[in-house]
């Protein structure tokens, strides 16, 4: 039995057919596939650029705004350090004011101390015991020849001199100088007369 030649040769033309659509088609998916990369890409790099440019802005956003924020603690505290300065000024004023009002008053009582304890107020203007009870200021004046006050009982009609003892009693002496007040010595600072 003898094959057809015919029939061979027209299902081997088949096959390569066959194969060659498939061909082609496979071809057409990778162009496809060729292109939906490509639109892809350019859609990614279009996306990518607009949020580099939303970055840039809110990155330029936030730097305005750290630089207000700066500039306004800057300024805070400048005003900060200018109300410590004017604190530590009045601070001083007020030290200083304290310290030479306390000096006046130690001036004063360490002079007032000093004449007590030499006895120069005494010397520059004794006063009688009897009159210590006055006001300073008073316009009472003793009396010049009153007698001395000595203890009961031992009062001598002698004419003894003054200092002299008496009975055994000491009889005090009379004062150089009296009614004079210490307000004259402190306004004028000279010797009663």
């Amino acid at each position: 039995m003898q094959q057809n030649p015919l029939g061979a040769k027209s299902e081997k033309k088949a096959r390569m057919d066959r194969a060659e659509k498939m061909i082609e088609e496979l071809v057409d998916k990778v162009d496809e596939c060729e292109e939906e990369m490509v639109r892809m890409r350019i859609a990614h790099e279009e996306e990518i650029d607009q949020l580099k440019k939303e970055y840039q802005v809110a990155l330029h956003e936030k730097d305005q705004e750290m630089i207000r924020l700066c500039d306004a603690h800057q300024l805070e505290m400048q005003e900060l350090q200018r109300g410590k300065d004017e604190l530590r000024e009045q601070y001083e004023r007020l030290n200083n004011r304290s310290g030479d009002g306390a000096s006046d008053v130690q001036h004063i009582n360490s002079t007032e101390n000093g004449m007590e304890q030499s006895g120069e107020m005494e010397n520059i203007c004794p006063v009688k015991a009897e009159d210590s009870n006055t006001a300073v200021g008073s316009e009472k004046v003793p009396e010049r020849n009153a007698p001395s006050r000595a203890p009961l009982g031992s009062i001598d009609t002698n004419s003894e001199k003054p200092g002299e003892e008496s009975n055994g009693y000491l009889q005090p002496k009379k004062a150089p100088s009296e009614g004079c007040n210490y307000r004259r010595f402190y306004s004028t600072k000279r010797a009663c007369s």
